[in-house]
């Protein structure tokens, strides 16, 4: 069978199953998954969580058909590796789960991440306390990733559109990611389900195991600026938290407590609906991976520059003001 047959197989199967998936959760999660609005909440109605489960469901069987193919490599070890991620956060969807287990659980993923990733070759200075350093920083930047997308997580299609975005241009760029294409597929069929009004939440399990699929994907390039395009792909959603961060740090708000400080919940605050303000994520984001596909780091970082003219305008002239959350 022709390779690209077999993929669009592939993906007319994942999105059909895809969608017979959800509309069983639907009514299944809304008796133990439901998502009460508190003051953090950006939705005014209880709607069922843990739809992100469709995720999980999707990378694993992908790479089961690697496995049976006989073309199993180490990529394909990403979703088992990210498993446990996923069952944390469905567990803390559940019923709610201290902070300290969340972190270990991120931390060791990002340990195992690392492990089968070909991302210490771009260092040839073998200083074991060298190494150790830089294992250090990566499992911190792998859970400070995950942690973004899933604070990014507030509004109705923002993560699953942008993440849908984001590995496509990753199949379309790398083509050999064939085992994202049943992910690529379960997000499709979960934003017809998400998008405002939407019916279902990813939940924690969603957000943190795409966190953590896309991370994985990142530290598993074959060079640095593979590696380097695809960390600067997200941007527009890290540029948001980051400058959140450092405005909280400044104002000396308690960073770990609850809030709706990021642009994009201050832009829905202002009376934006949450289409409006996913499409716009989602738009700089093509903006920036269409540049990549077409001319590669140096378009990106051009384009990069005008996303962030665009966004600081756009805040400006649109969002509630930061002092007055």
């Amino acid at each position: 069978m022709s390779y690209y047959i077999y993929n669009f197989i592939l993906f007319l199967i994942s999105l059909v199953i895809s969608n017979l998936l959800l509309k069983r959760l639907i009514n299944l999660l809304k008796y133990s998954f439901l998502d009460i609005p508190n003051n953090r909440s950006s939705h005014s109605n209880a709607k069922p969580r843990g739809g992100g489960i469709i995720f999980v469901i999707a990378a694993l069987i992908s790479s089961l058909i690697a496995y049976f193919k006989n073309d199993f490599e180490s990529i394909y070890l990403i979703p088992l590796i990210s498993l446990p991620l996923a069952i944390v956060g469905f567990l803390d969807d559940k019923k709610g789960l201290s902070t300290k287990i969340r972190f270990f659980t991120q931390v060791l993923t990002g340990f195992l991440i690392i492990s089968i990733s070909p991302f210490l070759e771009f260092f040839p200075n073998k200083n074991i306390f060298i190494l150790i350093f830089i294992i250090f920083i990566s499992i911190l930047f792998i859970s400070g990733f995950i942690n973004f997308i899933n604070f990014m997580d507030g509004l109705d299609g923002l993560i699953s559109g942008s993440m849908l975005i984001l590995f496509s241009t990753a199949i379309i760029k790398i083509g050999s990611l064939i085992y994202l294409i049943p992910l690529v597929a379960s997000l499709i069929a979960f934003l017809r389900f998400n998008w405002e009004p939407s019916k279902i939440f990813m939940g924690d399990i969603g957000s943190t195991f795409l966190g953590s699929i896309y991370i994985s994907m990142i530290v598993q390039s074959k060079d640095f600026e593979t590696f380097l395009c695809l960390s600067l792909l997200p941007f527009p959603l890290f540029f948001d938290c980051i400058i959140c961060l450092i405005r909280r740090l400044l104002s000396k708000q308690n960073i770990f407590d609850s809030h709706k400080s990021h642009l994009y919940q201050r832009l829905q605050q202002a009376g934006w609906p949450h289409s409006k303000v996913s499409l716009t994520y989602m738009l700089s984001i093509i903006i920036l991976s269409f540049s990549y596909l077409i001319g590669g780091y140096d378009y990106l970082i051009t384009s990069i520059g005008l996303v962030s003219i665009i966004g600081i305008i756009i805040e400006k002239k649109y969002a509630v003001p930061f002092k007055k959350i």
